[in-house]
């Protein structure tokens, strides 16, 4: 507890505005994608090292995430970072391993989560900039220099007996700490770091693994970085290090309550510090490091930083008379309420602005995933910003995933099942209708907006996790119950039910649908009425029968 009132102390004036939790990450409506395993020997051998003595299903459930992870963030950096990313995701990766054990949901895949990425990403590109810019180096050797001064007060106030001088401890705790940040070692970054020398045992009790599960999984950037000062300090702290032989030293943490404690009272202070220590072109410097080559890649506004900032800060709120022509509205009401649309339309609009065009499905996707993460209104601005910013990066990631994946040919084939299932009810219906040389269904001389945009909607539940995917089922199930939407042909798939509604809602044939309606509108009834006509003779006869007997 020391630690965290020396940190207060010595910064002055404590106002708590920092990110400690990523502001896109919510207990729905995240992001996740497919990971396949490329048995990448390099990584089961660090894997290996960092946990060692785990189950081959522990490696198995692992190893895809990282190396899904490393692939990603490797476009991001020059080649003497990429063994520092290995080893950091590895770590990451292992302390959320230990806590998901339990949490797969049954027909659930090995998944990745692409906010999570994302804070991987930036929080090496922030120990990158701590190593490569001056201003950056001087905060956090300052800060690492706080944490060895306060390790050497306990030293000298007699709460440890040591043959060390004062000066001697302090350089081998330098060991540890400010090696780690030699200005301008970039070909080192590995070594000076000291992460491939952690080991991680996994504590046996369930509910600490999950608590650190939640803890690193929804953390921001800055507090995913301070996990490798957290680690360190935890390891002098525990293990009063002064006294081992340094070159020789294996970092043992065991994943218990302490660590854990560690971790939450180190999330307190870091990226408050961070905050506190940067201005405005400091927090411009960062962002523009973490999201340099995003930017190149998708937009040619040269401005792009400086409107982005702006419109973070400013937040206009625009009224839009047809939001309709901006976000499918049948695809955003899915997440947030009607009244809420004009803010999340002046978001979409400023990031196509920004942009360029051929990206613009995917902000589409991206706004509307993550709609509910733009609404509160005692939002801060770093948080706004990050949102932002953030949406702009899973922007270039969804579309990369997209082509990699093949998710194009995926999402067709759904397409086309719920475009033949939407024809099979026409017809069924006696509804007439034709089709244009793309197969999509004029009714008249119209096509309806919910069929133009069936693809949109069906990408956007693709990129949900399966958590989320579930929720919204249950909601759009809901939705239909309470319209008394019939089930069509005994469907338990709620996203089709909801595009046939939609289609006759457009059309104004809902009447055809109602299950109050149905009885007498639907075609497919007659084998029913004949099965109700048949028993009513079959009755009939045996009661003429037996009233004949009767008689005699």
């Amino acid at each position: 507890m020391f630690l965290y009132y020396y940190v207060v102390n010595a910064t002055g004036n404590y106002i708590f505005d920092a990110l400690l939790v990523d502001p896109l990450v919510s207990d729905i409506n995240n992001l996740s994608v497919q990971c396949e395993c490329e048995y990448d020997t390099n990584v089961r051998d660090v894997l290996q090292k960092i946990t060692p003595y785990c189950s081959n299903e522990y490696y198995e459930r692992v190893i895809p995430k990282v190396e899904f992870y490393i692939r990603k963030v490797y476009k991001y950096f020059d080649q003497n970072m990429h063994g520092f990313i290995l080893y950091y995701t590895c770590i990451l990766c292992s302390l959320l391993g230990h806590g998901s054990k339990s949490n797969r949901n049954e027909g659930e895949g090995i998944t990745c989560n692409i906010e999570f990425l994302f804070n991987i990403l930036a929080a090496c590109k922030l120990y990158e900039l701590c190593k490569s810019n001056l201003i950056f180096y001087d905060f956090l050797a300052a800060m690492e220099e706080g944490l060895i001064n306060v390790e050497i007060n306990k030293i000298t106030s007699g709460i440890f007996r040591t043959e060390y001088t004062v000066e001697e401890q302090k350089d081998l705790f330098r060991i540890i700490f400010n090696e780690s940040i030699k200005f301008k070692s970039m070909n080192r970054v590995l070594y000076e770091s000291k992460l491939d020398r952690f080991v991680l045992a996994n504590s046996r009790d369930d509910s600490i693994n999950k608590k650190i599960l939640d803890h690193v999984s929804k953390s921001s950037f800055e507090r995913l970085f301070s996990l490798i000062i957290t680690l360190k300090y935890h390891l002098l702290f525990k293990n009063n290090t002064y006294t081992l032989e340094q070159p020789f030293f294996v970092y043992n943490f065991t994943l218990d309550d302490d660590l854990y404690q560690n971790l939450v009272k180190t999330s307190l202070w870091f990226p408050q510090e961070l905050i506190t220590q940067f201005d405005l072109q400091r927090q411009e410097i960062l962002y523009n490091h973490i999201f340099d080559r995003t930017f190149k890649r998708l937009s040619s506004d040269v401005n792009i930083f400086e409107k982005v900032f702006r419109f973070a800060k400013e937040r206009p709120d625009c009224y839009f008379n047809q939001p309709d022509l901006f976000l499918p509205e049948y695809i955003l009401v899915l997440f947030v309420a009607n009244d809420q649309f004009n803010k999340i339309i002046s978001v979409y609009k400023f990031l196509a602005e920004i942009i360029d065009i051929k990206y613009h499905e995917y902000i589409k996707i991206l706004v509307c995933i993550k709609s509910s993460c733009l609404i509160p209104k005692n939002i801060s601005f770093e948080a706004y910003l990050r949102i932002i910013f953030e949406i702009i990066f899973l922007v270039d990631i969804v579309s990369q995933v997209y082509v990699e994946n093949n998710i194009e040919s995926k999402v067709l084939h759904q397409v086309q099942t719920i475009n033949n299932n939407i024809r099979k009810t026409l017809e069924n219906f006696q509804i007439r209708y034709n089709l244009d040389r793309n197969d999509s269904i004029l009714v008249g001389k119209r096509i309806t907006k919910a069929f133009i945009d069936i693809k949109l909607m069906l990408v956007t539940i693709f990129f949900l996790d399966y958590s989320s995917k579930r929720f919204l089922e249950l909601k759009i199930r809901k939705f239909l119950d309470e319209k008394n939407i019939i089930r069509f042909n005994d469907s338990s798939d709620a996203m089709n039910d909801y595009n046939i509604y939609l289609v006759f809602k457009e059309l104004d044939l809902t009447r055809h649908i109602t299950v109050n309606a149905s009885s007498s509108n639907k075609k497919f009834n007659l084998p029913d009425l004949i099965c109700v006509l048949i028993i009513l003779t079959v009755i009939g006869t045996v009661c003429g029968v037996i009233f004949y007997i009767l008689r005699k």
